[in-house]
């Protein structure tokens, strides 16, 4: 069966020096969207598709977060994955079975991280909180101090339990988070910007320059070769990029002019704008960077089934300026009216494009939070198999972890 009966996202989780710990994965099976979840088929196809797919190339190397329910624990489906490789997330309140506490303990025994999602305490808590590694609490659902209550009355009988913050929104939530003990997070706060109201440094605005000036609608090879080479940083890692094995050339490339003219325009033009963006980026969480990157690719390669392979270009920077509020701290609109960009790609990140580029922006931001039938929706409106989204998704996430894993 093709791995391409499965659609799967995934959401990083944080320690609390904004490391990415884990990927937590989201998936729907088309047995799932056919009204048939817990079903044998699905089973067989969540973990066969998983294993045929590779978990590194869905999570580069991270572990991964997988919510299991209680009929895939009974036939220890998590089994089939190995135990450093994954988190078994159980959905709370289970039934206090026995079968289904046994098979808990039996992973827990193994080896396997254990997580609760949606936990409330209740006197039949205790069997699971036993053999429980990590507690999800979901800030949406829970506020205030019941967010601390829960740790306060669990921590003291079983201290081997931390805990998770999900759904969190704002960088103040995760700094309440951390103040109150959580040692891991999860949420869109780290792409929200901050709009704090000092300058740019210096080394940001020669980055902020290299962005816009790489993207000016007509730039020559040996303009775009200038700007390069200004930078001996940016020189630097451009030939550790062309000299990757994710190229295989036979002979080492060793100057600017080389690199740009096995390259190409387009491929020096995307990687000095995923690079710029990064460095301007230094301030702020590794992955806002990794999400612009998976975006932009996933939005560049879907321009070719939709006929607009001419203009991939233009869908590489919607993905790339996404999040570029959240970079410069400024809101989105302001930052916009300065880039040199094209005036749809502007709209399409702003809401006001209908178009195809609008229309991707949205299928593009809909898989990632797993929002499965505004994906199917806009699929079929832009005549594109799930199938072919996921893959092209997939092939986004392998190399933008190949771009940041050459960059170190």
């Amino acid at each position: 069966m093709s791995p391409a009966h499965v659609l799967v996202a995934r959401q990083p989780i944080f320690d609390r020096q904004l490391h990415v710990y884990a990927y937590r994965l989201l998936f729907r099976a088309d047995s799932e969207q056919n009204g048939q979840s817990g079903s044998a088929g699905k089973r067989s196809l969540l973990t066969r598709s998983f294993l045929m797919i590779g978990l590194d190339s869905l999570t580069g190397g991270k572990r991964a977060f997988i919510r299991f329910n209680p009929d895939q624990l009974l036939k220890r489906v998590p089994t089939a994955f190995p135990k450093n490789e994954i988190a078994v997330e159980i959905q709370e309140p289970l039934k206090s079975e026995p079968d289904i506490i046994m098979a808990c303990f039996e992973l827990k025994k193994a080896g396997y991280l254990m997580v609760m999602n949606d936990f409330v305490l209740r006197p039949q808590s205790k069997a699971f909180l036993q053999m429980t590694d990590v507690i999800k609490v979901d800030f949406r659902r829970i506020s205030g101090d019941a967010r601390h209550k829960l740790m306060e009355l669990v921590l003291p009988k079983f201290r081997q339990i931390r805990f998770l913050a999900e759904n969190v929104e704002s960088y103040k939530e995760f700094q309440e988070a951390l103040e109150m003990g959580y040692t891991f997070v999860q949420g869109p706060f780290y792409s929200q910007p901050q709009h704090s109201e000092g300058q740019e440094s210096g080394d940001k605005m020669n980055y902020i320059q290299v962005l816009f000036e790489v993207n000016q609608p007509q730039i020559s090879l040996e303009k775009l070769g200038s700007v390069v080479s200004r930078d001996d940083s940016l020189s630097e890692k451009l030939l550790t990029y062309v000299n990757s094995a994710y190229f295989g050339l036979r002979h080492k490339v060793s100057s600017v002019r080389h690199a740009l003219a096995i390259l190409g325009e387009r491929e020096v033009r995307n990687w000095a704008s995923l690079v710029a963006l990064q460095s301007v980026g230094q301030d702020k969480p590794p992955e806002l960077a990794m999400q612009c990157a998976v975006r932009a690719k996933f939005c560049e390669q879907l321009a070719t089934p939709l006929g607009l392979e001419s203009r991939s270009p233009e869908f590489y920077l919607l993905g790339l300026f996404s999040d570029v509020d959240a970079f410069l701290d400024r809101p989105r609109d302001e930052i916009l009216e300065e880039v040199p960009i094209p005036e749809d790609v502007k709209k399409a990140l702003s809401g006001q494009e209908a178009g195809k580029l609008g229309q991707v922006y949205q299928l593009v931001t809909a898989y990632e939070t797993g929002d499965w039938d505004r994906v199917s929706e806009l699929s079929h409106q832009l005549r594109l198999s799930e199938s072919t989204v996921f893959d092209l998704y997939r092939k986004a996430l392998t190399w933008a972890d190949n771009i940041f894993h050459m960059q170190g």
